[in-house]
This record gives C-alpha cells, sequence and structure tokens, in this order.
C-alpha cells in the first residue's frame, strides 16, 4: 500500500508524518537519539518530527522538502509505503510522481493559513492521477483561537469544489490536526472534543484493509508484452507482467494493435511452467500461432474486450512540467505501458484555472498547466482512459533531443480515426523503375544567408543535366501558398518545417529527387522530419557557414533589421540555431567553392542510386 502526502509548502507534511512514524514505534532507538540531536542542534527543545523525512542536506538547512521521500514501514504485519512529497510550485512534476505511484493520499491545509493556490492544484492533481480515497488533514489545528469554525469552513470550501474534479474521490476523510502535537494522529484527540471521526492512523488502517475480488466476475485479461524473447531458433515467447485479470495456458487472446487471435499455450517462469498467472506476476507467455509480436503489443481476453482500443488519436488531461512551454506541432515521444511513438501536441482545447477548478478555452501549455489537449501519434497504441486503467490510460511525452520528460498525461477519451491509406496500382517502386533513379530528400540546413538555395538550385541544375527528375523546394516558396497563413513564432515555425516535410515525403514517394531549403533551427523538428522516411530516403546536409559570413552576406537585409529589433525571433540572432550533431554532410560555403560543393552533394546522392 503506497499513500501519497501532499499540499502547500510548510503545511506540515513532514512534520505530520514524522509524529505517525514515531508515535507508531517504527523508528530503532538510535535514530530516534540521532533526531533528539539533530533537533537540538537547529535551536529547538523538542524533537523535530520533520527530520524523519526531510534527509537532505538542503532540506534539513532550509526546513523545507525539496525531493519525494519514501518511508517503509510494517503496520499490523502489512508493508505500508508513506511518500512525502514537497509542497513548492516548481517541484510539482515530483508530487505528479509520487502520486502516480499510489493509491490514496493525504492532502495537508495549514489552518492558520488556509486554502492556497497550491492546495487546489495538488487536490485536482490526486483526483486527476486516481488517488482514490482522501485524507484531508486541516493541520495546525493547535495554533487556531477557533479551530472548529476554521476547520468547518475548509471543509466546506472543498466539498463545493469536488464536483468540478476530473475524476473524483472514492471516498474523502476530513480531520482536524497538529503533527506536534500529535491531535488526531493516532486515535481521537481530546483536544478536539468537536470532532468525532477517524484519526489519520485509523484512516490507514481502514484502507489497508484488503477486499478480495468477486470471484463470478473475472476481470479481462491484459497482458502489454514488454519484449520478444527468442534464445533460439525452436523458442519464442513474449515476456511480461499480467496488468489485469488471469494468463491461463489454452486461454484465447487478441492482439492489440490489430485483430490477430491465437492463444496461450503455456505460461513459464525463470523455474517453472504454471497452469495460470494472475495480475502483477511477471512471466513468459508462449503461443500457439508464429506471429510477429513486439513491445508495445497487448495481449487481451475475455470481460469486455471494448475496455482497450487501438487508436492513434487521442483527447488527453496533460501536466505539463517541462521548464519550456510546450509548442504545437512539435514532436514527442508519446512512452504509454510499454509502447513508445511518435506523437504530436495537435490543439489546446482548455487550461483549468486554479481559482475556480473549472476548465477555461484555449491558451498556451505552460510549465506546471494542466491542459485539455489532442495529441496525434504516428501509430495505432492500445489505450483505454485512465478512469479504466492506470498503466494503459497514462503516459509520459519524451523530448526526443534531450530524452527530459516534459510532461505526463492521462487518457479522457480514446478516439480512433476512421483513416486508411490508399493503396495506389503504381507503387513507388514503379515509379522508381520508370524513372530510373532511387527518391531521396536531401534537406538543407543553416543559418539564412549560408548558401542553401545558391547550393541547392546548382545541385538541381547538374541533377537535370543528368536527366534526373528532381524539384527544389525552398521555404520563402511555400510560405506563398501552403504556408501563407504561418507566422514566425516557435510554433508556426515547428508546424511549417512538419509541412515542408509532408511535401517532401510525397515529391520522394512519386520517385523525384528533392532538395529542401529551410533553416528549419529545431534539432527535434528535423528529426521528426527524418522519421518521416525511410533511412535510405532522407540526407541532411548541414550548410554550416559562420554567423559572421552570413551577416555579412545578408542578401535580404534582414540581419540588419534584426540588429535594430526591427525584426523579432531571427534565427542567429534574436533566435537559437541548433546545429545538426551528425548530418550526413557538412558544407561551408565560406571556405570551399560552389563548384565543390555542388560535386559533395552530386556525390552523396550518387552513392544512393
Amino acid at each position: 500500500m503506497k499513500i501519497l502526502s501532499a499540499g502547500s509548502v510548510d503545511d506540515g507534511k513532514s512534520t505530520l508524518l514524522g509524529r505517525l512514524v514515531h508515535d507508531l514505534g517504527a523508528m530503532p532507538a538510535d535514530v530516534v537519539d540521532r533526531l533528539r540531536t539533530e533537533s537540538r542542534a537547529g535551536g529547538g527543545g523538542e524533537l523535530d518530527y520533520s527530520l524523519v523525512f526531510d534527509g537532505l542536506i538542503d532540506e534539513k538547512a532550509q526546513g523545507i522538502t525539496i525531493d519525494i521521500a519514501w518511508r517503509y514501514l510494517w503496520v499490523e504485519g502489512e508493508p505500508l509505503v508513506l511518500a512525502d512529497c514537497p509542497g513548492h510550485v516548481q517541484y510539482t512534476r515530483n508530487m505528479v510522481s509520487a502520486a502516480s505511484q499510489c493509491a490514496a493520499g493525504i492532502l495537508l491545509v495549514d489552518a492558520s493559513r488556509g486554502l492556497t493556490e497550491q492546495t487546489w492544484r495538488h487536490l485536482y492533481l490526486c483526483s486527476l492521477l486516481r488517488l482514490g480515497h482522501l485524507f484531508i488533514a486541516v493541520n495546525k489545528i493547535d495554533l487556531i483561537d477557533q479551530p472548529e469554525a476554521a476547520f468547518r469552513r475548509i471543509e466546506h470550501e472543498i466539498q463545493s469544489r469536488i464536483e468540478t474534479l476530473p475524476h473524483g474521490f472514492d471516498s474523502v476523510t476530513f480531520a482536524p490536526t497538529s503533527g506536534t502535537q500529535g491531535i488526531n494522529v493516532i486515535a481521537a484527540s481530546t483536544l478536539t472534543p468537536w470532532y468525532s471521526g477517524l484519526s489519520l492512523y485509523q484512516w490507514i488502517q481502514l484502507r489497508m484493509r484488503r477486499v478480495d475480488a468477486d470471484p463470478g466476475s473475472p476481470a479481462a485479461l491484459i497482458f502489454p508484452i514488454q519484449r520478444a524473447n527468442r534464445p533460439s531458433a525452436r523458442w519464442r515467447s513474449y515476456d511480461g507482467t499480467v496488468a489485469a485479470g488471469v494468463a491461463r495456458a489454452g486461454q484465447a487472446v487478441q492482439v492489440l494493435p490489430g485483430q490477430r487471435v491465437t492463444r496461450i499455450e503455456s505460461i513459464h517462469t525463470m523455474d517453472a511452467e504454471l497452469p495460470s498467472a494472475a495480475e502483477g506476476r511477471a512471466v513468459s507467455l508462449v503461443l500457439a500461432d508464429e506471429m510477429d509480436l513486439s513491445r508495445g503489443d497487448v495481449l487481451v481476453s475475455g470481460g469486455p474486450l471494448g475496455l482497450l482500443v487501438a487508436s492513434d488519436f487521442v483527447e488527453a488531461l496533460l501536466v505539463w512540467i517541462g521548464e519550456e512551454p510546450a509548442v504545437l506541432s512539435t514532436r514527442y515521444l508519446l512512452r504509454l505501458g510499454c509502447a513508445t511513438t511518435p506523437a504530436t501536441l495537435t490543439k489546446v482545447l482548455a487550461n483549468v484555472d486554479w481559482a475556480s477548478l473549472c476548465e477555461a478555452p484555449g491558451g498556451g501549455v505552460s510549465t506546471n498547466a494542466v491542459s485539455r489537449v489532442e495529441i496525434l501519434m504516428d501509430r495505432p497504441v492500445a489505450l483505454t482512459r485512465y478512469a479504466a486503467h492506470r498503466e494503459l490510460g497514462g503516459f509520459m511525452l519524451v523530448d526526443p533531443v534531450s530524452n527530459e520528460t516534459v510532461a505526463a498525461g492521462v487518457v479522457t477519451h480514446p478516439e480512433p480515426r476512421k483513416l486508411f491509406w490508399h493503396e495506389a496500382t503504381v507503387t513507388p517502386s514503379l515509379r522508381m523503375a520508370r524513372l530510373r533513379q532511387r527518391p531521396v530528400t536531401v534537406w538543407l540546413t543553416g543559418l539564412s544567408g549560408a548558401g542553401k538555395s545558391t547550393l541547392a538550385n546548382a545541385v538541381e541544375a547538374a541533377l537535370q543535366a543528368l536527366g534526373h527528375a528532381t524539384y527544389l523546394l525552398d521555404g520563402d516558396n511555400l510560405r506563398h501558398g501552403l504556408c501563407r497563413d504561418l507566422g514566425f513564432s516557435e510554433a508556426d515555425r515547428a508546424e511549417n518545417v512538419r509541412r515542408a516535410g509532408e511535401v517532401a515525403r510525397l515529391m520522394t514517394d512519386a520517385g523525384l529527387i528533392v532538395l529542401a531549403c529551410f533553416i528549419s533551427p529545431s534539432r527535434r523538428e528535423r528529426q521528426a522530419v527524418r522519421d518521416r522516411f525511410k533511412t535510405s530516403e532522407f540526407r541532411e546536409v548541414h550548410v554550416n557557414t559562420p554567423l559572421t559570413v552570413c551577416e555579412q552576406r545578408d542578401p535580404k537585409g534582414l540581419y540588419r533589421l534584426a540588429r535594430t529589433g526591427a525584426l523579432e525571433n531571427f534565427t542567429g540572432i534574436s533566435a537559437p540555431y541548433e546545429a545538426p550533431i551528425e548530418a550526413d554532410l557538412v558544407i561551408d560555403t565560406s571556405r570551399q567553392s560552389l563548384d565543390d560543393s555542388v560535386r559533395q552533394v552530386l556525390a552523396m546522392i550518387a552513392g544512393l542510386q
């Protein structure tokens, strides 16, 4: 059993939990002695219970929680894990990480300060991440002149907002508490005669009582495949952990995504073959039929098979934890269960207003915001609503360049799109044979004035002279038509590159050699374009001309405008350019002639023919 502790900074989370651990006798005598010594060193005569959880040097020095503190206990013979989370807004990501692993939560409110924006944020996140049971500790009640009135006021304010939360709670318990005085921590306190509810420890005991599932209502089997295991040519099995239900030998299963059906031939662990495996058991399944399955596929059987769908489009609530705001049309890696796929934020539908806990239409996605968004994935993934299943309804977004997690999300509406790729009679291979060339997109990236267009123009002329079918795709030309609705904000630039990449991909599919000239300053966006092509059909050329040379050339007068502040978001001056780390070819037009540069590009293309 894992229980979260959340709330605003200085609401007394660490002290309350520390008092609980101490009064349960769950601390060895030498640890208690050390805490007394540290408490005296801090200038206090009383035992500082917060030190039980605040173990980092900076936490002790500042008297705050910075990272998640996990404390492992045994309560009445059962394991209990308490997660003490930081209250500062900048550490919201830590709270989200802990809440995703917990089954119940303790939310603290400082009775002397009342409700804060962070209180509402944590309350919303506890609901969003499906912490079914919530204990709201109105803490530091001993510091209030009229404690019952303050308690009832806070109880009423929170109760009036619970209906607006995304998932609600199975139960909500309110209690007046004090960590320093031990009020309603272990048992009912005589200091609050007007309160007759549960103490914190009594509530924990109630949560830890296990309720056996109804054997007459078996849950649907859900088995996400973690890896395909083939140690020899005569053995193929699929490893994973049973996420729901029971896997049984001989059981018929369906594979998602897709409609393939097979059956479980046998179930294995490292030591033995099993007749069945229940939820939470890590096993290896051998299937009756030879199938090309891989990590991210899911086996399902029995029960409500409609629980899962294979979808490449979802509506979701997103907790943005990245330091930089989200950018629409930017590509991220979506990780859900065992599946990973490139995905794009296509639309922001609303943002949560922390004052009302209601959604306000539109807006951007900024740090610590909760936003309702639409996400498009590159391929269908087996998923469901988070309210139905945590593992296959919750996901992360990862920056593919920095590999940093930028968001945690929960699926609210999985909506498979009824779109199908039309297979034409004339295939790419037929076009290739007809044109007698291998198609490829050569993506030229670099600063304005680097010489991309000049080089591409000369390369295309040389290719035409050799009898090749080509097309030069220029950034400025696209903005006259297809991209005329786009400006030069970060989001618009990302969308401009995405559209250009799709055009280049279609032209490559048509059998052409495409020369695409785009500043395309973001590594992430260029990688997203590359991912849309076969490996043999895309090459990146970095026209690496120094900024000083580009600025001296200034063929369009843009650098002069950018230096005077008349032109905003100009790459190299007021906006960054991320040079390729491993370009297929690097050319510096300030050091080599145009003829030499053309020969290098032609040689690269010839190597593909």
